[in-house]
């Protein structure tokens, strides 16, 4: 009889059906497989306070990602420790893809180097840069500097006569000031501020001769006012919305183009490759839409798309840079 044949044929069937229902399902809650991820909804960690540069950043990159993902992404706000908490939060999150974050450079890389975090920048897996922005040195309007020329040509004359503010010595702004002075022998006087508005009152006020800001929306609303006159970016090459402002490179000090903020997407060390393919694709596609261009601000979108691979090799040389510069 064939009766028990075909019984026996398709309990076999089943058997392999099943188990190969299981292994897609076991691969599945694994994280690995681009075209299952993801499964559930992204938490998108942010290492600073909602209303900042870097969350609004964030919002704007998580609703374009909602859309081409189809799951919610949620932006979660862990400010403190210089990015340190949220980037150990990061860390702690299972190696899925669905947690992962946005920092700027070089600030992320600052804990590690002082050794005051419980990471290091191999920890992380970089997707891609969502934006940069150079930093500048500005002064005021009535100052007695008419050029970067002039302000360098002052600090040379007579060692620490010239003030420069920044938001302190162990930020990447205050590891460059000193920089100038180990490796080009320029010393600035640097004074430390807890913030942004300390910095530019003390500079309209007269207590010191300079600043140093990131050439954000709102430094650029101060420089087209008037309110500030920008002498020099710490950069390669130009920027465009600054295409008169030299940079410090082409001012003869061209080991001083890493103090600029670059704010992109991580996740931790360990995300199944086609996870983060996945990603870096939904972030290449991102930064094409009008609205997430306008969102972040059309000057500060990279022209050409920085993957993880090349971002990766920028904080290599950023951390290697800082190590020597602190140990100096």
């Amino acid at each position: 009889m064939k009766f028990p044949s075909l019984v026996r044929r398709a309990t076999v069937l089943t058997a392999v059906a099943a188990l190969a229902l299981t292994a897609g399902c076991q691969k599945q809650r694994a994280g690995g497989g681009g075209d299952e991820y993801p499964s559930d909804s992204v938490t998108l960690l942010v290492p600073y306070a909602a209303g900042g540069t870097t969350d609004r950043m964030a919002r704007v990159v998580a609703e374009n990602f909602q859309n081409q993902l189809g799951k919610p992404v949620v932006v979660t706000n862990k400010p403190g420790g210089g990015g340190a908490i949220a980037i150990t939060d990061l860390l702690k999150a299972k190696k899925d893809g669905h947690t992962i974050a946005i920092i700027a450079t070089p600030t992320a890389l600052i804990p590690p180097v002082l050794e005051q975090a419980s990471y290091q920048p191999k920890d992380l897996a970089p997707i891609g840069l969502v934006a940069e922005q150079p930093i500048v040195v500005v002064t005021g309007p009535k100052s007695r500097f008419a050029s970067a020329a002039d302000f360098v040509a002052a600090a040379k004359a007579k060692p620490e006569s010239v003030s420069i503010g920044t938001n302190g010595p162990t930020t990447s702004a205050g590891i460059e000031v000193k920089r100038f002075a180990d490796e080009y022998g320029v010393k600035l006087k640097q004074v430390p501020f807890q913030g942004e508005a300390e910095l530019s009152s003390a500079l309209l006020g007269g207590n010191i001769d300079a600043m140093v800001t990131n050439a954000s929306p709102a430094t650029m609303s101060k420089i087209e006012a008037g309110q500030v006159r920008p002498l020099a970016i710490f950069s390669k090459d130009r920027v465009p919305y600054l295409s008169e402002v030299p940079t410090f490179a082409e001012l003869g000090f061209p080991e001083l183009t890493l103090a600029r903020s670059r704010f992109g997407l991580v996740a931790p060390d360990g995300v199944p490759q086609d996870v983060l393919d996945k990603l870096e694709q939904t972030l290449r596609e991102a930064l094409k839409d009008p609205k997430v261009i306008e969102g972040l601000g059309e000057p500060y979108v990279p022209k050409e798309f920085v993957d993880g691979k090349q971002w990766a090799a920028d904080m290599e040389q950023v951390t290697s840079t800082y190590q020597k510069a602190v140990a100096g």
